[in-house]
């Protein structure tokens, strides 16, 4: 057992419900969106399910609704090390429009589709019996796009929950009330997707497939072994902000945009899990970097804020997710905000390494220059935007149209490939001017946090 040096966590709490690893987001909605929020009126909404059934069809917001409703009372336990207790969603229960298209005897899997074609996919085991719901309602409340903003509840992400049976391995799948264009497929055999509803345990590793099919794959072993990665340097990037380098002899290489989880071990086995993106270029065989801000009250970032040093150990596993990676094979539009801009460094670096011939632009905002993390390292690729505090002559205020406008009016052969990285609030900002200046929705990649 690898105890970290000098880290003790948060104060424990007396509950046997939390799984090891796991901690309790309490009023909380950690984000896991990864598209543009979708804005359609119901009079636009649509469910359909087809693919190995005997009658495929398709609902509109007045149907789905007529259809009888039920709750989901029980807790959630994410994959990314969130747990929520005593949760209620209300909806429709997906076994009453599987039971209307009734799927034949073939098909095992089923795959949900977003409106960008976005996928994830499940065993129908884990969607039949009273196990997965189309939720219009959190808390009794109907799930406006305002109200989803704010729970974060547009995540697609598949989480492991436990019924109000008590059974362990219910798949609880949250879906908001807006989500236009969006399908399910039945099918037969393993399916693409982000990860599925499985029991947390210590050891438990969503599996991961092709993130991008024919484009980007995700290593199967690589992301579900933990590896001992050692701190050799620490930078301090700004007041609030420090790149830590690690050695990690086996790292296998990643691409930039990708992440990785980061465990740390309390003595008594208490255990911290957080994604963190990785800032450096995959050209630095053995060794990979994080830039972590200094979160008030965070029990990882304090602990390599305040207590790491040179020479301590931690555990790390990865490169996860292939959903926001860019392997440097299209013109790549970068919009970042704070330490948001930590993966698209990664992809900066990238280009500068390899020169390929694909443009690569960057538009990174902070709120001063103080607080703009890798200030020594940008150039003529990078446009920053400053919210409160600038140089002489330089607009202060944040990003509008006009600031993307002399990126975008030069469009180059094939058209950009955007990727929007920080806040909640930011990314959706930012997302929206995209889509308002023309940018396909479907060519916007978005990784959030807070």
């Amino acid at each position: 057992m690898n105890v970290t040096r000098g880290f003790t966590g948060r104060p424990r709490v007396d509950n046997p419900g939390l799984p090891p690893g796991q901690y309790d987001a309490r009023d909380e909605w950690p984000v896991l969106s990864a598209e543009v929020t979708p804005d359609i009126a119901p009079a636009d909404w649509s469910l359909r399910v087809d693919g190995l059934v005997e009658a495929p069809r398709t609902w509109d917001w007045e149907q789905a609704h007529a259809l009888p409703a039920s709750a989901y009372d029980g807790d959630i336990h994410c994959v990314t090390g969130w747990s929520k207790f005593g949760v209620r969603f209300g909806g429709v229960p997906l076994d009453a429009f599987l039971d209307a298209v009734r799927p034949r005897a073939s098909a095992t899997h089923a795959v949900a589709y977003s409106h960008t074609g976005y996928t994830a996919g499940l065993p129908l085991a884990d969607l039949t019996g009273g196990r997965a719901w189309i939720a219009f309602e959190y808390g009794g409340q109907p799930l406006s796009p305002s109200t989803a903003a704010r729970r974060d509840c547009w995540c697609r992400t598949c989480t492991s929950g436990r019924a109000p049976s008590g059974s362990p391995d219910c798949g609880s799948w949250t879906t908001t009330s807006r989500v236009s264009g969006s399908g399910t497929a039945i099918t037969r055999g393993a399916t693409p997707g982000r990860s599925r509803g499985t029991p947390v345990t210590e050891t438990f590793t969503p599996p991961t497939r092709f993130a991008v099919p024919d484009r980007i794959a995700v290593s199967e072993r690589a992301a579900s072994v933990w590896q001992t990665a050692t701190i050799t340097e620490i930078r301090r990037e700004t007041p609030y902000a420090s790149t830590f380098r690690l050695a990690v002899p086996d790292w296998e290489g990643h691409l930039p945009g990708q992440h990785l989880m980061l465990r740390l071990r309390a003595r008594d086995g208490y255990l911290a899990q957080r994604h963190y993106s990785i800032a450096s270029a995959p050209d630095d065989a053995g060794h990979i970097e994080l830039t972590l801000d200094h979160v008030d009250g965070g029990e990882v970032s304090g602990w390599f804020h305040t207590v790491a040093a040179p020479g301590d150990e931690i555990e790390v596993r990865g490169p996860l997710s292939g959903f926001f990676a860019w392997p440097g094979d299209r013109p790549a539009l970068l919009i970042g905000a704070g330490s948001g801009v930590v993966p698209l460094m990664s992809m900066v670096r990238h280009h500068r390494a390899r020169r390929p011939a694909v443009p690569l632009r960057l538009l990174v905002s902070a709120r001063s220059p103080e607080e703009l993390i890798y200030a020594r390292e940008y150039g003529a690729e990078t446009t920053p935007v400053f919210t409160r505090s600038a140089p002489a002559g330089t607009p202060v205020g944040r990003l509008t149209a006009d600031r993307l406008a002399p990126l975008l009016a030069k469009r180059p052969e094939g058209g950009w490939e955007a990727y929007v990285c920080g806040s909640n609030g930011f990314a959706e900002h930012a997302a929206r001017l995209l889509v308002a200046a023309g940018q396909p929705v479907d060519r916007i990649r978005i990784e959030r946090f807070g």
